[in-house]
């Protein structure tokens, strides 16, 4: 065991070093850190959890640039061919709700075994499509409430005057992020079951959702 956990501990430094030291597009970085992980057979899950999750909290390179691997047209040709399939396999990862070991075991095998993934240019690409979406760092999450569609109806009728004040502090002028925050958790608070919060959070995110989409919609139009 002390000599697995050495063996693992060097190789994430040597992850590490890539991390900090290697400047230009991450799918260039990716290509590189990819060398590294299957330099070491029977560690690569746990490289891959390094790699996904310590990366999320440091400050890459802006010197030592890595050779150009990809090319942007080659990273939108990749992303046509390859992209929907990554993106369905890690959906359905994610849906198992595994243990963190065992989604980085299964998440590599996807990248090492997809017979679609020959050549190291396109696992290497999977590796950084992976690493960009905002899915990853993966988190084991425990059971949330889920209700049939009768009662959810029943608590939004229950609460709507709440609800309608959560789309005017959503929507009302203020200076901070943190100020509407606040006001969202009182609301939270004056609702004394668990049930009861989770519906209103939802609708709060599904006003967050459908104002995100609107926004996009109305830049697409002003840029076509």
């Amino acid at each position: 065991m002390q000599k697995r956990e050495m063996i693992l501990s060097d190789i994430k430094t040597q992850l590490e070093v890539i991390l900090r030291k290697t400047s230009g597009d991450r799918a260039d970085v990716a290509y590189k850190i990819y060398d590294e992980i299957v330099k070491n057979p029977g560690y690569e899950a746990e490289a891959l959890r390094f790699l996904y999750e310590y990366s999320e909290d440091i400050q890459f390179a802006q010197t030592g640039s890595s050779e150009e691997i990809y090319s942007d047209a080659d990273k939108y040709e990749y992303a046509v061919a390859y992209g929907k399939m990554i993106d369905g396999a890690l959906e359905a990862l994610l849906r198992e709700n595994l243990f963190c070991h065992e989604f980085y075991v299964k998440l590599w095998e996807f990248i090492e075994q997809n017979t679609l993934l020959i050549e190291k240019k396109q696992k290497a690409f999977a590796l950084y499509y992976i690493w960009i979406d905002a899915r990853i760092p993966y988190f084991e999450l425990e059971q949330g409430i889920k209700m049939d569609n009768e009662v959810y109806r029943e608590k939004i009728e229950r609460i709507d005057p709440l609800i309608k004040k959560a789309r005017f502090i959503l929507y009302a002028p203020m200076s901070q992020k943190t100020e509407r925050a606040s006001l969202i958790l009182k609301l939270l608070d004056e609702l004394h079951d668990e049930e009861g919060k989770a519906v209103l959070m939802a609708q709060v995110i599904g006003m967050i959702d459908r104002r995100n989409f609107a926004a996009l919609e109305k830049r697409r139009r002003d840029e076509g």
